[in-house]
Formats: structure tokens, C-alpha cells, sequence
């Protein structure tokens, strides 16, 4: 039978914030009873009491009051000394507000999920081969393994051959590769004759033995990796991985379906992947440290696994085409966190409103151009300036919540703005181009910034995050290239997805208590990054540009321009004061070298 809404107790109430619920110490000395009725007595002279509720042999008890007003006027009144007179007690009452405490957590069920989905086919292109190394050489392989250096900067322990994995653009740096490229003995590992790949046929043996990249992870209890697929863009046609020492369950799932394949994995086992297995189905290992095996509770230890990949980023992409990590880590964040990324994205920046005030004080309504502009905070500072503007955003769910504000706002890519060329007086992207995984993508992003602005006295201000992050600041980052967390209350999710989330023990995001933990992929920025590849675009496109000011504010790196009639000096101009503005605390400090007017030209 279901409780009284407080049977799982009180909890403080932060800030004295007012509630129904008071805690009240002192009625009774400690370690004696409290007397509830006397209790309930004092408190209905200031409303109906529903109950009161002791806590066992220590002379305390929380009083619940109908209503919060009720609660005020018991707390005002018999709180403290002059409290003695209304109560009888004859004792100082300590008083504070408290909260009820939510339901414990129900015991955690390890699910037997490949059981459940035993009736549900293989992907389509996979393939298992059981015992592909004997028990014999997998010791022999960990052996070598662990004579190997380790690197722990990320959550578990990996190793890199042939060329390094960057987890935040779920690619690598084909300009670096590793020294040595395989070492002998995991080269070894891959087929030298078809026969040893039981299934697959000697075109995908060939394919295989050309793996140029391998990363050795190690797995403790408890240990996973979320549902992904390896990035179509910079890796072959195949994903080989080896698993050593310790048996796993493995899930898959295709896009849009709630239902997932779980598998095992054995040790000594060969997963290989292909096809739509590789290309289109996701795969990943639950954070856990049980798995259902043979109808068993099988405790997890540890396990390393090796996985083979070819690279194919080697030829030139289309910077048009977002690669897989922005698609998973951008795009379906900013559509899947929309309202609630909106709702705490109210206050424009300061020193973005003083830019465009200062760049529309000229009169003349000047066009404004937002490309990134997110829920419309700052086409909102326009309606006071006399200038009017359109937003340009990625997001559907953030452009349908600046056409409910009544904001021109539509969907594009920063990449491809829908905007004709030189209509824009000003143009502002804000903390947008750190989105973007590829110095090509984030050059394509700056020159179609020149390419909507005026060719002469057009002005803009690009910022975006900065790798240098404030003393004592939230963020702190060890790399260029993160992925950055993002707390999200479950009740900004649709039902359905909520739903989802209850029965799927490896959701790309984690739980954490009532919010889920979404990620960013973000690419931080040195000092002077900005203005440098500002420089390589103006230089290459011959447009003209002079570099107003570069500056720090908050943990961005910012950067004003404009476009200039100078002829032959501007693309150097924007050069030199890339390399040598000054980093500021706010943004009305100036930088100390950047060219002035007369440098400019």
C-alpha cells in the first residue's frame, strides 16, 4: 500500500527557501521522545497540521502544515527566544524549512538483453569468428601489450599504432602518424591467408590485412563506451576488433528503432564489421560491471581489445559535408537539448550588444546577418537600434523558438549561408565556428562571413571558445579538440524519448540523477587561431580585411573586422595582428599591436 508522500523522509531545504515541511529540534531534550500531540497543538494556531513525524529517540520531529503561508507564520513566531512565550515548551525551538526526499533508487537489474534479443537477426555484415588466437598467444599478446606504454588522458587506458584516435573528432591526424607505424606484433593479428577468416571471403581478407591504424584499449569492470559508429569519412569499409581476457556483451542497434542485438563477445574472439553492421548499425558496451552470459550473473574483469581500422581521410573531403562527430555531438545535441539550452540562454553578452550598438549608430537601418543564432537573443537587440536583421541556425527546435518570439529566423548552415552575397552591413557568429572539426570547415565557415558582408565597410565579430580558460574557471582543457558535458533536466525530453531512456541501460547519455548528461564536440582555440585563419581566407579569397581588435572575454576568444578598399596590404595586415594582439579580461581593453585605420589602409 502506498505511503503518506513524506514516508521517505526529510531533507533540508537550501537557502531557507519557505516550504510546508519544518524541522524542529529542541521540543524534547535529546535522546527522549517528542510529544506529537502537544507538538500538533502549537503548530494548529497558525493552520491545519496534517502531520507530525518523528524522528525515533532524538528529540526531534518535522511538522507538515497544510500550506506554505501557515508554515511562515509557525516559523516566525516560534522560532528562537522570544518563541518561549507562544509555545509552552520552555525551551529555545530550533526551526528550519525542510524538502520530502524522493524514492530510493530501485536495486539495480542486470538485464539478460541477449536472451531478450535472441529473436532479433545479426546485423547485416557481421561477423564472428570465436577462438581467432589461441589461449596461448592471447596471453603472449597481453604480455606485449602491457610492455607497451600506456596513456591514460582519456577514461580508460589506451594504446595508438600507425596513427593516434582523436576521440573528439572520432578521426585521426593523418599528417602524424606514429613512429614505426604496426609493431610487429599486432601486425601478426591480421590474416596473412583467407582460410584464418572463417566467413568472410578472400576480397575481405585483403581489405583487413590493409589496416593501418590500431588502438589498444583496456576495459576494467564497470568500464564501457557509448553507442557509436566509426566515422564512415576517415576509416575503410571494415572495423576489426580482437577481444583478450575477459567475455563482454556487445549492443547494436539501427537508427530509429527502440530494440537492440546484444551479443557476446568471448575472448580470443574476432568481431568483424561491414556493411550496413559498419556503416549504419551503432555498437557499444553498457557501463556496467555485470553481464547476463549463459543465463548467468557473470562479473566483468578486465579486458583488453584491439581494433583495426584503414584510413581513408587521407584524400580531400567535401568541407561541406559534416563528418560524423559534429552529426552525433552538434547537430543532434542542439536538436535534442533545443528548449532547454534556450531556456538558460537569455541574457545576451555585454560586449556583443556593445558591438552592435557601436557597428548600427550610424543610422540608415543596417542589415545584421546572425549566423548561429540560436534562440534569437541577440536579432532581439536589434528591435532598439534602428537596424534589422535575420538569424541563421543549424537548429529547427531553436529557429521555432525565435519564430514564436516573432524573430526572423531560418535554417541553414553557417557552411552554405542562405543569404545573397554583400547585403550585410554587420554579420556576428557567436561561439558557432568551435563547432566545427576541421580547420576547412572552419575557413568555409569565416568566408561565407566575407562573402554575405559589404566589400567595403562591412564589419563582423566572430568568438569562440578558448583552449586558455580563466583562473578558477569552470572548464579546464587539456586538448584542442573535447567533447563537453551538458546537464539536461529529463523533463525538457519528449515523452517517447524518456521512455526510450528508462529501458536502455547504454543511451548515449548517462543519468544523473533527474538530468541526463548530453555531450559537445567543441574545438578550443589557441590565442591568435581566430586571426590566422581569418588571414589565410581573406588571402586566399583576395578579400580585404583589417583586424579591428582580437581579444579575450570570459574564456572566448573574440575577433572584430572589417572589409576595406585597400589594395594589395590587407590580407598581410590581418596576418601580423593575429600573431601579436594582446589577450584581455574584457572587451574594452585594447589590444596593444593591432594595425590601426592607417595601417589598414
Amino acid at each position: 500500500k502506498e505511503g503518506p508522500p513524506w514516508q521517505h523522509g526529510f531533507r533540508p531545504a537550501r537557502g531557507g527557501e519557505a516550504t510546508p515541511y519544518i524541522f524542529v529540534a529542541n521540543s524534547a531534550r535529546a535522546k527522549e521522545p517528542v510529544n506529537p500531540v502537544r507538538l500538533r497543538e502549537v503548530f494548529e494556531k497558525f493552520g491545519p497540521v496534517k502531520a507530525v513525524v518523528p524522528v525515533r529517540n532524538r528529540g526531534i520531529a518535522n511538522v507538515v502544515m497544510e500550506t506554505k503561508e501557515a508554515a511562515q507564520a509557525a516559523v516566525a513566531t516560534l522560532s528562537g527566544e522570544k518563541g518561549k512565550e507562544h509555545h509552552g515548551f520552555g525551551r529555545v525551538l530550533y526551526l528550519r524549512y525542510s524538502h520530502l526526499r524522493k524514492p530510493p533508487r530501485p536495486p539495480l537489474v542486470v538485464p539478460d538483453s541477449v536472451t531478450d534479443s535472441a529473436h532479433l537477426p545479426l546485423p547485416e555484415g557481421l561477423v564472428l569468428i570465436e577462438n581467432y588466437v589461441s589461449k596461448e598467444e592471447e596471453q603472449e599478446l597481453v604480455r606485449m601489450i602491457d610492455n607497451e606504454s600506456w596513456h591514460g588522458d582519456f577514461s580508460r587506458r589506451v594504446q595508438h599504432y600507425g596513427y593516434v584516435f582523436n576521440y573528439g573528432t572520432r578521426n585521426v591526424d593523418v599528417n602524424k602518424p606514429t613512429p614505426g607505424g604496426l609493431p610487429t606484433f599486432v601486425r601478426a593479428i591480421l590474416p596473412s591467408h583467407p582460410e584464418n577468416l572463417r566467413g568472410l571471403s578472400k576480397e575481405d581478407a585483403v581489405s583487413i590485412a590493409k589496416s593501418d591504424q590500431c588502438t589498444v584499449n583496456e576495459y576494467k569492470a564497470g568500464q564501457g563506451i557509448r553507442p557509436h559508429v566509426d566515422t564512415p569519412e576517415a576509416f575503410g569499409t571494415h572495423i576489426v576488433s580482437l577481444s583478450l581476457l575477459s567475455p563482454i556483451v556487445m549492443d547494436f542497434r539501427y537508427p530509429g528503432s527502440v530494440e537492440k542485438k546484444s551479443i557476446v563477445l568471448p575472448p580470443r574472439s574476432l568481431l568483424v564489421l561491414k556493411g550496413p553492421s559498419r556503416d549504419t548499425w551503432s555498437h557499444g558496451i553498457a557501463h556496467r560491471s555485470f553481464d547476463i552470459i549463459s543465463k548467468a550473473v557473470t562479473r566483468r574483469t578486465r579486458r583488453v581489445s584491439l581494433t583495426f581500422r584503414v584510413v581513408t581521410s587521407k584524400k580531400t573531403l567535401n568541407p561541406l559535408i559534416p563528418p560524423a562527430v559534429e552529426r552525433d555531438y552538434v547537430h543532434s545535441f542542439y536538436e535534442r537539448a533545443a528548449r532547454h539550452f534556450s531556456h538558460t540562454r537569455w541574457n545576451p553578452w555585454p560586449h556583443v550588444s556593445e558591438f552592435l550598438r557601436d557597428s548600427t549608430s550610424a543610422g540608415g537601418s543596417p542589415v545584421v546577418v546572425d549566423v548561429g543564432c540560436g534562440n534569437g537573443k541577440y536579432l532581439a537587440c536589434l528591435e532598439g537600434l534602428g537596424a534589422c536583421g535575420v538569424g541563421i541556425d543549424r537548429s529547427e527546435g531553436l529557429t521555432q523558438v525565435c519564430r514564436e518570439r516573432n524573430l526572423p529566423a531560418a535554417v541553414g548552415d553557417a557552411l552554405s549561408v542562405p543569404v545573397r552575397s554583400h547585403v550585410a552591413d554587420v554579420v556576428i557568429s557567436i561561439a558557432v565556428v568551435h563547432h566545427l572539426s576541421t580547420k576547412e570547415r572552419r575557413k568555409k565557415a569565416l568566408s561565407e562571413l566575407l562573402r554575405v558582408l559589404k566589400p567595403v565597410g562591412g564589419v563582423g565579430l566572430v568568438t569562440a571558445w578558448a583552449q586558455a580558460q580563466p583562473d578558477g574557471g569552470r572548464r579546464e582543457f587539456k586538448g584542442s579538440d573535447v567533447l563537453v558535458g551538458w546537464q539536461m533536466p529529463k523533463r525538457f525530453l519528449s515523452e517517447p524519448k524518456r521512455r526510450k531512456l528508462s529501458n536502455d541501460a547504454t543511451e548515449e547519455t548517462t543519468t544523473d540523477g533527474e538530468k541526463l548528461v548530453l555531450q559537445r564536440y567543441c574545438h578550443v582555440f589557441k590565442q591568435g587561431e581566430l586571426t590566422s585563419l581569418l588571414a589565410e581566407v581573406a588571402g586566399e579569397e583576395k578579400v580585404h580585411v583589417r583586424v579591428r581588435r582580437e581579444y579575450m572575454n570570459a574564456g572566448n576568444c573574440c575577433l572584430e573586422f572589417e572589409t576595406t578598399s585597400a589594395t594589395g596590404r590587407a590580407a598581410a595586415a590581418v596576418t601580423a595582428t593575429g600573431t601579436s594582439s594582446q589577450s584581455t579580461s574584457s572587451s574594452s581593453a585594447m589590444p596593444a599591436a593591432v594595425a590601426t585605420d592607417e595601417e589598414g589602409g
